[in-house]
């Protein structure tokens, strides 16, 4: 959907703090418990032309041990690790610094709804800190668009697939440290001096007021990981927390203008691949706002039977 190039991760490296700690990984391995299993995946990469070959048994270490019970392995050439939060918070920080001319942030501001001028165009967004004002409005609030275009009368199908992720210190060995991996249960990746497991998938409500440690996609992540590595740790000893991502029914995103609304556009459905689309999401819709070129692809007509 939209790439960067080394050459230009080098350049925000070198003149910018954005990606400290960032990227570290040496490889992204994928670990199978058959055959067959492996052999899928591998022609679903090979439909798709990502690049990757068979990993050479680990001779040493947890890489030696998860082996041992996931005899299967594939590594893939290009892999990262990076804390999407964090680098979120980095990004906003270096634009208020740097670009503070351009844009303005506000943050604890509700967004209630829009205001229309008297021909039924859109002019304002209503908001907690009141109406503000604008010639073009982008709605990319995640698996809670839907209740912002609702009050434009169109409903968008994004659904909320709830995860866990799981904040875990493991012992001091270079497999958790060069590795990003991935098995049939969870994704592993090591940032900030501690594995980050993501595990479990399931449809829920828009909010949940159960507490994540005691929920079972947690808990099964967990238990998995430990039967992977002889391990016995216990949730009291994880930061457990549960996050919602925006799912569409072809599980492609909707970059798009609204219907009726030509000053109105959406950005929004990139399930739990945000920070992987950011790139090419924010060229397409620069595109689109600037009528240099149409994606019906993205559109969110391709949702209604007219």
């Amino acid at each position: 959907m939209g790439r960067i190039n080394m050459s230009e991760m080098e350049k925000i490296q070198k003149n910018t703090n954005i990606l400290e700690g960032q990227l570290t990984c040496k490889e992204l391995l994928g670990f199978y418990d058959s055959e067959p299993s492996k052999s899928s995946m591998m022609k679903t990469l090979d439909k798709f032309n990502i690049k990757h070959s068979e990993k050479s048994k680990f001779q040493s270490g947890y890489g030696k041990v998860i082996a041992e019970k996931l005899q299967h392995c594939i590594k893939f050439d290009v892999g990262s690790n990076i804390d999407t939060r964090q680098l979120s918070e980095r990004i906003i920080d270096y634009c208020i610094d740097n670009y503070s001319g351009h844009f303005y942030i506000s943050t604890n501001t509700n967004v209630k709804g829009f205001a229309l001028d008297p021909k039924g165009q859109i002019i304002g967004a209503m908001t907690s800190q009141g109406i503000i004002l604008a010639d073009y409005f982008v709605i990319a609030g995640a698996h809670k668009t839907k209740y912002l275009t609702d009050k434009l009368g169109i409903r968008v199908p994004i659904m909320p697939i709830k995860g866990w992720a799981l904040g875990i210190r493991v012992p001091n060995d270079t497999f958790f440290k060069e590795y990003t991996f991935f098995t049939p249960q969870y994704f592993s990746t090591y940032v900030n001096n501690e594995i980050r497991l993501s595990c479990g998938a399931e449809i829920g409500s828009d909010f949940s007021k159960e507490i994540p440690s005691e929920e079972w996609g947690a808990k099964m992540g967990l238990k998995h990981f430990n039967q992977h590595f002889g391990f016995n740790i216990n949730m009291d000893d994880c930061y457990v927390r549960h996050c919602y991502r925006p799912i569409t029914p072809d599980d492609i995103p909707i970059i798009s203008q609204v219907p009726v609304f030509n000053n109105v556009f959406i950005s929004a459905g990139h399930g739990s691949k945000g920070m992987t689309y950011c790139f090419g999401s924010a060229e397409i819709l620069f595109q689109i706002l600037s009528g240099i070129k149409e994606y019906p692809e993205y559109n969110i007509n391709r949702f209604y039977l007219v």
